[in-house]
């Protein structure tokens, strides 16, 4: 209990005030067994959220009837190699989106920039009428090519990157919750898909676990580095998944 009540308190207090600097960061000069050492302390907390992950799994898979991982493992019964390499990508992508602009740099921001732009560009071109898929497709590239080329010039200029940066420290703790937010709406997206009726009450259980795990996900990237969240994030899903396959076997 003495072990696990400064480690919530330092989670707790990240929450109600999220510091933009920490004193581990991508670069930090301190060793890497001390970080493994100090990151590895922080096991009760890590434990809590495994469960609750876990436990998210399991009460969907009660109330909906069907297993979560059963067709995704069945996918890739003859290619379980796949299935095994498709979770660390999987995750890396995600905390590339999600968690990499909670620490700006330069790159950072043209590579989001572009991101955004694409998003922006794709989702208009799905509700232009009468144009055929070859032709959207060409389209879209040459657009998104064009944009993103023009508004990464603008951002690598030092002056523009300079007062956005000044921004996004100082405004950083809704910065993170708004992160935090979008995290959790992405993670309830397919309940709206596999839930109906008075199932669709767990959405708030749903969005408040995935705000919970959202939160954690960006203090362990803000407090230890990117490769600690992605550590951490994928250890969120492999525990269900193996969960699932000893249920199976």
């Amino acid at each position: 209990m003495q072990a696990f009540t400064p480690t919530f308190s330092d989670f707790q207090n990240y929450l109600r005030w999220p510091d933009y600097q920490q004193p581990l960061t991508d670069s930090s000069k301190k060793p890497l067994l001390v970080q493994v050492r100090t990151f590895l302390s922080e096991y009760p907390l890590l434990l809590i959220f495994m469960l609750l992950s876990t436990g998210m799994v399991l009460l969907m898979e009660q109330v909906t009837g069907e297993n979560i991982f059963t067709p995704l493992l069945q996918r890739y019964t003859s290619s379980i190699g796949i299935l095994v390499a498709a979770v660390p990508v999987a995750v890396i992508l995600e905390e590339v989106v999600f968690r990499a602009i909670l620490r700006l740099t330069p790159n950072r921001l043209r590579n989001t920039g572009s991101f955004l732009v694409a998003g922006l560009v794709g989702y208009c071109y799905q509700h232009i009428p009468g144009s055929n898929h070859q032709t959207s497709t060409l389209w879209f590239v040459l657009t998104w090519g064009v944009a993103a080329y023009a508004l990464g010039n603008w951002l690598k200029r030092p002056a523009v990157f300079n007062r956005i940066h000044a921004f996004w420290q100082a405004n950083f703790r809704w910065i993170y919750y708004a992160i935090t937010g979008l995290y959790a709406c992405s993670k309830i997206h397919d309940g709206f898909n596999a839930l109906t009726g008075w199932q669709l009450l767990i959405l708030p259980l749903m969005l408040l676990i995935g705000l919970l795990s959202g939160s954690y996900y960006g203090y362990i990237r803000m407090k230890y580095g990117f490769w600690y969240a992605v550590a951490v994030h994928s250890l969120m899903i492999v525990t269900p998944l193996t969960l699932e396959v000893l249920r199976t076997l």
